[in-house]
């Protein structure tokens, strides 16, 4: 998502490109993209305050950023990142994303009530989204995570019946550690 800030208040604006990621939870900005932007250079692990920060239409009266280096992120997609933005960021707004089209539409407005249908309840143990659901038939709640691969993660250890020994697969970098993947076929469907 384009980012326009003016971190010096001169009235000129600096376009930074903020990474959305519905499974991240902390709000987060390169140094070199706050010198980028017309801030002073500061060390990792600070935080700086953004006014009027603004996105299309949308203005971010204040954002609180801590300052961690995203180059591996970016290496990683293969796409500039300057501000990592977490879901609670739009906490004020009504998101769609749209997987197929690779959309994501922000505007104002609330859903209905939860039905389980077609509107479901996200809450779960933190401030990101979360999904209940079935697999194998027992029950999961899942992060609904704009920034995975994919695929369904379980946690190691999760009682489930395999059609076959799961392989190792990949390794990826997250924000914080190297995550070790495998993967396997349930022996349930």
């Amino acid at each position: 998502i384009p980012l326009e800030v003016d971190l010096d208040g001169d009235g000129t604006s600096t376009t930074l490109m903020a990474l959305f990621d519905t499974g991240g939870s902390s709000l987060l900005i390169d140094p070199d993209s706050v010198v980028l932007a017309g801030g002073e250079a500061i060390a990792e692990r600070k935080q700086i305050t953004i006014r009027g920060a603004t996105a299309g239409p949308l203005t971010f009266s204040k954002l609180r950023p801590h300052t961690r280096h995203l180059d591996h992120l970016a290496r990683l997609i293969g796409t500039e990142i300057d501000i990592f933005l977490p879901f609670r960021t739009f906490r004020k707004y009504l998101l769609t994303l749209d997987f197929p089209r690779e959309d994501l539409r922000i505007s104002e407005g609330r859903l209905p009530q939860p039905d389980g249908a077609e509107v479901f309840n996200a809450k779960g143990p933190d401030r990101r989204p979360y999904l209940d659901t079935y697999i194998a038939g027992a029950p999961r709640r899942l992060l609904i995570d704009s920034g995975s691969s994919g695929s369904i993660a379980l946690k190691p250890g999760d009682d489930l019946e395999w059609a076959s020994e799961p392989l190792p697969l990949s390794a990826s970098q997250g924000m914080n550690k190297v995550i070790y993947s495998d993967v396997a076929r349930l022996e349930a469907t």
